[in-house]
């Protein structure tokens, strides 16, 4: 099934340690894909768009697929400003070998 985690508040540093325990639980064998519920973010930092980046190349890694639920205005806008809009939404260059979705 598909893993759905909700983000509320400041995605940053402090939250990112806490989320990663958390993404980890998420990568089981029976989790085909995770959805990231950012609606509640009211800020994102650089360590934040890092946390997206390691999650989303952990995922697809695995074959999974990450998808963005609703980001908030803060993350379209953090990560528009930076060219990674599409950032969870499609896999990186090197995730080869994943089957087709």
């Amino acid at each position: 099934g598909t893993a759905r985690l909700s983000v509320v508040g400041e995605l940053d540093g402090t939250a990112r340690d806490r989320l990663t325990e958390v993404a980890e639980a998420l990568a089981s064998e029976t989790v085909l894909g995770v959805e990231l519920d950012l609606r509640g973010v009211t800020a994102i930092d650089a360590a934040g768009v890092a946390w997206l980046l390691r999650l989303q190349r952990a995922a697809w890694g695995r074959c999974r697929r990450p998808r963005l639920v609703d980001p908030s205005p803060q993350v379209k806008c953090a990560l528009a400003g930076l060219g990674m809009r599409g950032l969870v939404d499609r896999p990186p260059r090197a995730a080869g070998g994943c089957p087709p979705v």
